[in-house]
């Protein structure tokens, strides 16, 4: 007798062979969908880590009290900004601060333009004893100072704690020459001295000297999250809303980042957070 397979045989191991290659496929393509799910989900969330390490090193190298929301000529200092919402990056709103060109040196104690007050006014790099007006004489050496010399024009020196005019004020939030505690180096002479724009009646605290434009931080059309500090610099692509606000009176901010989600359906927008210190 001749053996072989049935027509019903063989249309059961074409059936099963079917089914088994039609799982094999579905499991394929879901291994393939996870795979693109955690590539999309790890690209995210490194993106959200780089960029707010970036902003949190901007902002710790900055003026702590110039930091603030812009919103064309208006100025909100970020320590009133204690909600999430109201710190939202939207339409025209930005983030400004002044950042720092150099750190200061230790302070010196004495009163300033003869006031015989015993108050200990001081500065970071002022000699307040041969400092009149205008001009400053600085305990930097002389090399040092002079390297400075081609920003005259872009940098000033921010006192905190100005009073000027009988007004006491230690915030800026703007660009102009003589605006708040900011005051433009005009000039670097030859020795240890520099001009001012302005006179400040008494000065405190130490004095730091900083760039006189602020650098903006802002979320345009496109999704791309763009720090202007003169080169226009893209931290992250990508954003669908970027958020910051004081989180308490001790100098902490949050950040929150979010991102639009392509892959994701469950989850159409990604979010990271992160703290900022002072």
């Amino acid at each position: 007798m001749r053996k072989a397979f049935t027509m019903l045989e063989m249309v059961f191991v074409i059936v099963i062979t079917g089914l088994v290659a039609i799982a094999g496929s579905m499991a394929i393509v879901q291994i393939m969908q996870n795979y693109a799910i955690q590539k999309e989900y790890a690209k995210m969330e490194l993106d959200g880590t780089s960029a707010i390490l970036q902003i949190s090193k901007y902002l710790q190298d900055s003026v702590w009290d110039s930091i603030a929301i812009r919103n064309g000529n208006a100025y909100t200092d970020i320590s009133s900004i204690n909600k999430r919402d109201m710190g939202q990056l939207k339409d025209n709103k930005e983030l400004v601060f002044i950042s720092k060109n150099m750190d200061a040196l230790n302070g010196y104690f004495g009163t300033y333009q003869g006031s015989g007050s015993n108050l200990p006014f001081f500065s970071g790099f002022i000699d307040l004893s041969n400092s009149n007006g205008t001009t400053l004489t600085t305990a930097f050496s002389q090399d040092k100072l002079l390297s400075l010399k081609n920003l005259v024009g872009k940098i000033g020196v921010y006192f905190p704690f100005v009073n000027k005019d009988g007004t006491v004020v230690d915030k800026y939030y703007s660009n102009t020459s003589n605006s708040g505690a900011l005051f433009r180096i005009n000039n670097i002479n030859s020795d240890t001295t520099m001009t001012l724009g302005s006179s400040p009646s008494k000065i405190g605290d130490i004095a730091i000297i900083v760039n006189t434009t602020p650098v903006s931080l802002e979320k345009n059309n496109n999704g791309d999250l763009i720090l202007d500090d003169g080169t226009d610099q893209t931290l992250a692509q990508g954003v669908s809303n970027f958020y910051i606000w004081s989180e308490a009176q001790s100098g902490l901010l949050r950040v929150r980042l979010c991102f639009t989600n392509k892959t994701m359906d469950f989850m159409p927008e990604f979010c990271k957070e992160g703290v900022i210190m002072q």
